[in-house]
C-alpha cells in the first residue's frame, strides 16, 4: 500500500529540506531522516513507502544518493 498524496508531499518536502541543509545522505540514513521529519508520531509506519520514493528519485538522473546498505 502506498501513502496518500498529502504524505507524499510531506516526504518530498522533507527530502528537499534534508538536502538544503547541505548534508550528504546514504539511502538508509535519508529514509530515517525523512521518517523523523514527515511522520514523527509513527516513524516506522511508512518505511517501505518512503524507501520506495527515495529509490524512485535515486533512479532519476537529477537526484543522486550514495547507496549503502
Amino acid at each position: 500500500m502506498f501513502i496518500n498524496l498529502a504524505m507524499q508531499e510531506k516526504v518530498l518536502t522533507s527530502i528537499l529540506l534534508s538536502f538544503q541543509q547541505g548534508r550528504k545522505y546514504f539511502t538508509k540514513h535519508l529514509v530515517h531522516s525523512v521518517l523523523q521529519l514527515a511522520t514523527p508520531r509513527d516513524p516506522d509506519g511508512n518505511i517501505a513507502s518512503v524507501q520506495r520514493i527515495v529509490d524512485l528519485l535515486d533512479d532519476a538522473s537529477c537526484f543522486q544518493v550514495n547507496i549503502q546498505q
